[in-house]
């Protein structure tokens, strides 16, 4: 990391791990720039989404369950390897495979392998049973 704070190569890490560090460091800042000038520039409701969903509030118990969920998801997305990139690029971001594979420098085929993969360990994390698992966070209550 000190590597990184100073902006230049220290020899500390091997050339191409540097160089691939700074890559996605300069992929991820591109990807957030244009996922917040996508929030300001499209404003408009979608048609084809359905109905608006209900009003915040409208039922604390659901909503407090849904906070919960997602919190898990989270913190399982926290402890997943790197396919959890492409996951998050493909769904929270809205990049394509192909946009995916140019960001990440593999093969469109090698993205669409690791988003299989990142969903699979993703829905194995959160299957009921799956938490003390996989949550380093988390570990069965001795009996």
């Amino acid at each position: 990391m000190s590597t990184l704070s100073r902006r230049r190569f220290a020899g500390e890490c091997s050339l191409a791990g540097w160089a691939s560090v700074i890559a996605c460091h300069i992929g991820l800042s591109a990807l957030r720039a244009r996922r917040r000038e996508r929030r300001v520039i499209d404003r408009t409701p979608d048609p084809e989404a359905g109905p608006e969903p209900p009003a915040r509030g409208a039922d604390p118990e659901r909503e407090v369950s849904a906070q919960r969920d997602l919190e898990a998801v989270r913190r399982h997305l926290a402890a997943m390897d790197g396919d959890r990139a492409t996951a998050l690029l493909l769904h929270v971001m809205g990049y394509s495979i192909n946009e995916i594979a140019d960001l990440t420098g593999v093969t469109a085929a090698a993205a669409q392998s690791r988003l299989s993969r990142g969903r699979r360990e993703l829905q194995a994390r959160c299957e009921p049973g799956a938490a003390t698992r996989h949550d380093p966070d988390r570990s069965e209550e001795p009996r």
